[in-house]
């Protein structure tokens, strides 16, 4: 055995070399070549190429996944890697004949990174039978990502069919052979764009030199910016303006749209051909039921087709099986709810004035006859101050208010002034606006609020009895489904959609390698205008389809179109006026008859009280 002292010597000395070493692989063998008591010379070599290997890969983290301790061996591997500055973890299998269940550690590992989207690198140093399940389970789980790589280091010189029929083009999985000494292969999925999930051989080590050729795996940037005739088999609906359908007994022909455009483009553009076809249930799919997705987004999360476009509402809960796209479209939901009503037209003369214009109302009213009282006191120097002056100054104001004649003599300028200015407030200020206001209301009836936001849809569907009805496997049935707050006490009604601003995009298998090229040619479209332009042209196309192409009728409603705009309705002003009838001035009979019931209510009190006092 060696000392500790003896051994942070050799770490020291490890410093040097790694500072002074051509390669980084003479210094790892030169610290390794230092434990001659420790490590053998191949494993020292196969640790080289492990620290190499590596160093080459996106992620700084490396999980070792080891079956059987190999001596020393995987001590060391650790110990050098966290040297070279490479974090570490281990994983330590017991394989189980009978099933998959001793990979469930490695497998909520591995979901957890991804539900992070952490990036993550794992070196498989198992036997052949651990590495098939091992597969076996990644295909299953679909737990290909295009942030976590698969290494294997492969313990004979051939690949097993039961392993490579397993590899998905979606899962990043390499293989190290060693099919002769201080020789190792390096066999990648992601080396061709013809999707065959074929491990290709990309690259090889050996001692010294190292790698031949760095990076260590091919980008996909490379990889795939020439699909080479690649062919896509995309389900469609049809949904105007973003796919025309006409469906013809057992075929389909599609016409046009918006997306139908953009796939074009990007079949040029990156050299790939597709084939539409009409997808089993005719739906989108909305989230995971029951651990299954229904429609298109689930062909997609099965790995039956690669590629969906159309008019598709990013959400979380698809998100979990599909990977999409930078956003083709923006767009608003809205509302479609019936037209508001008219409002009570009896009520119009009071509904100027909310309810908090009422106290201050009352509060002015109360205030200006003890304000009089006290202007006409100070004229008079403070003397016989007395109530019935007060009641007197108070119902004088109170007569102003009411535009009532006025009985009372009031002595004093500055009294008189105040009352000039009371008179002008309440006649030509207060009283004029308000006859306005009720002109304008009596000849425009006002119209009931309509629903725009949650917060009023929730109160309506409360207190006004308003129903929500949602299009199912819609993206806004997803959200009201499974969304909580305010989204989760309305989902039982109907939904008007102004809610939020609804990002559409391509669908992909999650882990699509090339996700990125679509990414690429998508915002280029997106920031030169072409996007919105094929859009407009969509949008315009469909509408000089849904109005008619003779009569003057369609010359008005094609005006009528234009002068308005997309998505916008004919504005209140465009509306014929209706001239005031009795029924437009039946509130003020209700007022009349409420002043005369309180007059009345009035007067008989004080023949009581004059009566019995």
């Amino acid at each position: 055995m060696v000392s500790k002292e003896v051994f942070f010597y050799k770490i020291i000395l490890v410093c040097v070399l790694t500072v002074t070493a051509r390669q980084r692989g003479d210094a790892v063998f030169s610290f390794l070549a230092t434990l001659p008591g420790f490590i053998h010379e191949r494993q020292a070599k196969m640790i080289t190429l492990m620290v190499d290997t590596a160093f080459d890969l996106p992620a700084g983290h490396l999980t070792v996944v080891y079956e059987k301790q190999r001596g020393s061996f995987i001590t060391w591997l650790c110990m050098t890697l966290q040297f070279f500055g490479i974090k570490t973890s281990l994983y330590k299998l017991e394989r189980n004949m009978e099933s998959l269940a001793y990979l469930e550690k490695l497998e909520k590992d591995v979901k957890d990174r991804s539900s992070a989207y952490l990036d993550g690198n794992y070196l498989f140093m198992v036997p052949v039978e651990t590495s098939e399940d091992v597969i076996s389970m990644i295909h299953q789980e679909k737990l290909g990502r295009r942030n976590i790589i698969y290494l294997f280091l492969w313990p004979e010189k051939e690949i097993s069919q039961l392993f490579c029929s397993n590899v998905d083009e979606v899962v990043r999985v390499g293989v190290i052979t060693n099919p002769r000494r201080n020789t190792y292969h390096v066999y990648y999925n992601q080396a061709e764009p013809d999707g065959s999930s074929e491990l290709k051989m990309i690259n090889w080590w050996t001692w010294p030199k190292g790698y031949f050729q760095n990076p260590l795996l091919p980008p996909s940037s490379r990889v795939y910016k020439d699909l080479k005739g690649r062919v896509f088999i995309v389900p469609v609906l049809h949904k105007p303006p973003w796919h025309f359908v006409e469906f013809n007994n057992n075929s389909l022909q599609v016409e046009g749209g918006r997306d139908d455009k953009l796939l074009s483009i990007l079949s040029q553009q990156l050299n790939f051909k597709y084939e539409y076809f009409d997808p089993p249930d005719r739906s989108e799919g909305s989230a995971l039921v029951n651990g299954t997705m229904q429609g298109v987004l689930g062909l997609l999360w099965q790995g039956e087709v690669e590629v969906f476009i159309g008019d598709l509402t990013v959400t979380f809960e698809r998100s979990l099986v599909v990977e999409f796209s930078f956003f083709t479209l923006s767009d608003s939901e809205v509302f479609l709810t019936h037209a508001p009503g008219k409002l009570n037209e009896a009520l119009a003369l009071i509904r100027p004035f909310r309810w908090e214009v009422w106290p201050a109302v009352v509060f002015t009213v109360g205030l200006s006859g003890p304000l009089l009282f006290l202007l006409k006191k100070s004229h008079s120097g403070w003397k016989s101050m007395s109530l019935r002056e007060l009641c007197d100054c108070i119902w004088i104001s109170a007569t102003i208010f009411l535009r009532q004649s006025l009985v009372t003599k009031i002595h004093g300028d500055l009294s008189r002034i105040a009352v000039i200015i009371l008179y002008l407030v309440a006649t030509y200020v207060i009283g004029d606006m308000y006859s306005a206001n009720l002109t304008s209301l009596l000849t425009r009836p006002a119209r009931e609020k309509p629903v725009s936001t949650l917060e009023q849809l929730n109160y309506a569907m409360e207190e006004r009895n308003f129903k929500l009805l949602v299009e199912r496997h819609s993206a806004s049935h997803g959200v009201f489904e499974n969304g909580s707050g305010l989204y989760e006490s309305v989902h039982y009604f109907h939904l008007s959609e102004k809610l939020y601003t609804s990002y559409s995009a391509i669908a992909l298998q999650i882990g699509c390698p090339f996700v990125d090229q679509f990414n690429k040619l998508i915002i280029i479209m997106f920031e030169s205008g072409i996007l919105s332009k094929i859009t407009e042209d969509e949008y315009l196309k469909l509408r000089e389809n849904q109005v008619p192409s003779s009569g003057k009728t369609s010359k008005r409603k094609s005006e009528a179109t234009e002068e308005v705009g997309e998505g916008e309705a004919p504005s209140e002003d465009d509306k014929t006026l209706k001239p005031m009838s009795m029924k437009t001035l039946q509130g003020a009979f209700y007022v009349l008859i409420v002043g005369c019931s309180v007059a009345s209510f009035v007067i008989l009190m004080e023949i009581l009280v004059n009566k019995y006092t």
